[in-house]
C-alpha cells in the first residue's frame, strides 16, 4: 500500500465533498469534524442536520479557538456566541458575518464575500504558494460561489434555502428581513470558524518561512 496515494485519494474526496457543502453555506473548521460522508451530502436537509449536530457538540470549542486566534475580536465574538446560544439569531448572524469578513481580511487582504476578479486572484495566489496539500483543499472552498456573496436581489426562497445573503442582511434590504433562523446562525458560525481556521493557519505558515 502506498500511503501517499491513499492520502491523496482522501484529499481528493474531501475536496469534492466540501465543495458540495460550501455551495449550501457550510464550511470546515479547526473544531468541526472534516470528514463528510455521501449520506450526509445526500440532500440539503441531511447536510444541514449533520452540520448543525457537529457544531452544537463543539460550540464551546469553536468559540474558544476563534477567540484565541483573534483575541482583539473577543468582545464581539463572545457576544455573537452568547446571542446564538440565547436563540437571538437576528442579532447573532450579522455579527458572525461581519467578523468572518474581518478575520479573512486580516490574513488575505481581501473580502471573503467579494466576487470580483481581484479577490479570486488573491486566493489563487495563496493556493499557488503550495504551503500544504490539505490547507489548499480547504482554502479552495473560499472560491466556491454560494448565496453568502451573491447579489441581494436574489431573495427568492429557493436562494434563501441555500444560506444567508450577506449583502441583503447587512444592508437591511426588505427581501432579506426573514434571515434570523437557527440554521442561518449555524451556517454563520461555520463561516467564522472556517475564516479563523484558514487565516490563523496561513499566518502561522508564512511566519515560519
Amino acid at each position: 500500500m502506498n500511503i501517499d496515494n491513499v492520502f491523496q485519494k482522501s484529499l481528493i474526496k474531501l475536496d469534492s465533498r466540501w465543495a458540495k457543502a460550501a455551495k449550501f453555506g457550510w464550511y470546515p473548521g479547526a473544531d468541526i469534524l472534516v470528514n463528510l460522508s455521501e449520506r450526509t451530502l445526500s440532500t440539503p436537509e441531511a447536510l444541514s442536520v449533520g452540520m448543525i449536530s457537529r457544531i452544537e457538540r463543539k460550540l464551546k470549542d469553536i468559540e474558544v479557538t476563534v477567540v484565541k486566534d483573534f483575541p482583539h475580536r473577543k468582545q464581539i465574538l463572545t457576544e455573537a456566541f452568547r446571542l446564538h446560544k440565547e436563540g437571538r439569531y437576528i442579532a447573532s448572524i450579522p455579527l458572525f458575518l461581519s467578523q468572518a469578513e474581518g478575520v479573512f481580511q486580516e490574513a488575505f487582504k481581501k473580502s471573503f464575500y467579494s466576487r470580483r476578479q481581484g479577490r479570486d486572484k488573491k486566493i489563487q495566489a495563496v493556493l499557488n504558494q503550495e504551503l500544504d496539500d490539505a490547507f489548499n483543499v480547504f482554502m479552495s472552498k473560499s472560491l466556491v460561489s454560494n448565496e453568502l456573496g451573491e447579489r441581494s436581489s436574489r431573495s427568492e426562497e429557493e436562494h434563501k434555502s441555500k444560506g444567508p445573503n450577506r449583502n441583503g442582511i447587512l444592508h437591511g434590504e426588505a427581501g432579506h428581513l426573514d434571515y434570523g433562523t437557527s440554521e442561518n446562525s449555524f451556517k454563520a458560525i461555520s463561516l467564522v470558524a472556517y475564516a479563523s481556521f484558514m487565516a490563523s493557519t496561513y499566518l502561522e505558515r508564512i511566519n515560519e518561512t
